[in-house]
């Protein structure tokens, strides 16, 4: 039986960790591990009673020595920096990159790419969560990648029809997920209509600065925090609105709409690309809040909550997903 090593560099829950940690619940549980740096992330791992090691530091020595201690046979590595890590025991273990991000530099010529290029020849194959991630300008001539769509299903949740909030933004209150222009968008909203508020979910470097602008602003904005599973208080918002820089797939998008909250975002890949008039509001600039404004009180929103619970379980096909991933452990 093959013993697998979920890597990853993160520290805390997010997109991939999930993915991470829904593959290791439902492929080979019992040889399978994960191994990040140490943080906040253990209290899932502990919850979702998954084999870890947490370590101080990720270096080569420390993953070198887990190898031998587990007997690890296969490295699943989870994004960029991991893979590059990952690529150095090729003769040791199979390597799969698995990406999930789609950051600006990926579509340059940078020392990143550059040092990608060179290490992808020891990966067994590069699984994609989105075609956009493919059609980059580093993978689109790749040719031992693969797409697999994340799988993604928030179960059953409680319904309720109570808005509390007219807008959520879930994330890592980082750099890339631009949480600022979030608080701009809201900013220029309470212009229009001094009754809309927001709430913030998600932890990062960025939440002390988040929460000194929001009060300087005198916005009104709560922020939540993380939360491990957040889709009670995501359903208590009207719109989720993803600001972000770019994404790769985005899982906080389709378990929004799987719960039936439409989104607002400017097309910034992953599957905002996907998202049509009838599912979402798509917009050139997530700033232009007069034409956002104009959109939400010309259409149909309850028409926009069965539209986009459709489009989001179009993602909940577990078997397929698993399906396509264990012929990678074989």
């Amino acid at each position: 039986m093959e013993k697998v090593m979920h890597l990853l560099f993160s520290d805390r829950f997010g997109g991939a960790e999930k993915v991470a940690i829904d593959i290791i619940k439902n492929i080979n549980k019992e040889n399978a591990i994960y191994v990040s740096k140490k943080g906040p992330i253990e209290d899932i791992l502990k919850k979702n009673k998954v084999d870890y090691i947490l370590l101080d530091k990720i270096t080569y020595r420390e993953i070198e020595k887990i190898i031998k201690k587990r007997k690890v046979t296969i490295i699943h590595a989870h994004d960029f920096k991991a893979s590059i890590l990952a690529s150095l025991f090729y003769k040791k273990c199979t390597i799969l990159s698995h990406i999930h991000q789609s950051p600006e530099w990926m579509d340059g010529k940078n020392i990143r790419t550059l040092v990608y290029k060179f290490r992808e020849k020891k990966f067994k194959t590069i699984i994609l969560a989105s075609s956009e991630i493919k059609n980059s300008r580093l993978f689109l001539k790749t040719t031992n990648t693969t797409i697999i769509p994340n799988y993604v299903d928030v179960g059953i949740v409680p319904s309720s029809n109570t808005k509390s909030y007219t807008f959520v933004f879930v994330g890592r209150l980082e750099p890339e997920k631009d949480p600022f222009k979030f608080l701009e968008f809201i900013k220029k909203f309470q212009r229009l209509n001094r009754n809309i508020n927001a709430v913030m979910i998600g932890d990062g470097t960025l939440k002390k600065d988040i929460e000194e602008s929001i009060a300087a602003e005198n916005l009104n904005v709560k922020v939540a925090g993380f939360i491990g599973e957040p889709y009670t208080l995501v359903m208590a918002a009207k719109f989720l609105v993803v600001s972000s820089i770019k994404e790769g797939f985005g899982i906080a998008i389709i378990e929004a709409m799987q719960l039936g909250v439409p989104v607002i975002s400017e097309d910034v890949g992953g599957v905002t690309s996907q998202i049509k008039a009838d599912t979402g509001i798509i917009v050139d600039n997530l700033l232009d809040v007069e034409n956002i404004n104009k959109k939400i009180r010309n259409v149909n929103y309850n028409n926009l909550v069965e539209a986009a619970k459709i489009f989001g379980n179009k993602y909940k096909l577990e078997e397929d997903w698993l399906n396509l991933l264990k012929g990678f452990y074989k």
